[in-house]
């Protein structure tokens, strides 16, 4: 009988064990069960905005350049959906450049002049940024 009557205690004593863990976590088991179904229902979130390598290399390059006037840490890159924009310190109000390199079959830089007035010029190659280094550099500079 022994046996029996110990086996019958251990079990009561598991079932009220187990049924204070259920209380105290069954809700955040709940919970977090809950939310994982939901992730798995929703279809992933891709972002709207996607900086590309070219934009990142135009940006290195105006950098390089940049680099003549103000520290190279001072030159920030801030993406949008149509254009990839180029500031000094981080301030929209200081724009020295955009890069339009979301059209399939073509490619511009947006140069600023005093007035903040953009003037866009076709690029075939990236390394044709150089020829508007005169351009780039006079923007930084108004600003530093």
């Amino acid at each position: 009988m022994r046996p029996v009557v110990r086996g019958a205690l251990d079990e009561v004593v598991r079932n009220r064990i187990q049924e204070r863990l259920n209380v105290t976590f069954g809700a955040d088991a709940a919970a977090t069960a809950e939310t994982a179904r939901k992730q798995q229902d929703d279809p992933p979130i891709t972002p709207d905005v996607v900086t590309t390598d070219e934009e990142v290399q135009a940006f290195m390059i105006v950098r390089a350049i940049g680099l003549k006037a103000v520290p190279v840490n001072r030159i920030t890159i801030r993406d949008a959906k149509s254009y990839c924009s180029v500031f000094v310190d981080d301030n929209n109000r200081k724009p020295v450049c955009r890069f339009h390199f979301n059209a399939k079959n073509s490619r511009s830089i947006g140069l600023f002049d005093a007035e903040k007035n953009e003037t866009r010029h076709q690029i075939d190659d990236l390394s044709d940024i150089y020829l508007y280094a005169d351009a780039i550099l006079s923007a930084i500079k108004a600003y530093a």
